[in-house]
């Protein structure tokens, strides 16, 4: 699974250059999943929704980290 963040769709071209320059900073994020989102904006070109909720599984490292928090 690739993950994907949004970090800017509104704004001057400076402000959303601005954030650019500035996200390494800030990346990666470190996370965990139990799902992911199938999105779409054919019903409402513009607007994305949510298709369809995917459950991932769990390796035998993810059920031990589980059992010690």
């Amino acid at each position: 699974v690739v993950p994907h963040v949004t970090l800017s769709e509104h704004g001057s071209l400076a402000d959303r250059q601005a954030v650019g320059r500035q996200a390494p900073e800030y990346l990666p994020i470190s996370a965990r999943a139990s799902h992911v989102w199938m999105m779409s904006n054919e019903r409402r070109p513009g607007e994305w929704s949510i298709v369809k909720i995917f459950p991932l599984g769990t390796t035998p490292l993810a059920q031990q980290n589980d059992q010690l928090s």
